[in-house]
């Protein structure tokens, strides 16, 4: 099978924990924490892939987990 957030994909390297998805206006949304940090990836479907266009965290700077 193949990954919905691939690392090439996503920012982080280490610590993938707790995503979760939700569908917005045509598009879904995967928010999850990497390198206690909080990201965000959309996809046109639930299954991925998952795509990060701006490779950084949501706060830069700050933990958030």
């Amino acid at each position: 099978p193949a990954l919905a957030l691939h690392k090439d994909n996503s920012f982080g390297d280490k610590w993938f924990w707790a995503p979760e998805v939700y569908y917005v206006n045509g598009k879904f949304y995967m928010y999850y924490t990497a390198e206690e940090h909080m990201c965000a990836a959309t996809s046109d479907s639930p299954l991925g892939p998952f795509i990060q266009e701006v490779k950084k965290p949501m706060l830069e700077g700050e933990k958030t987990i």
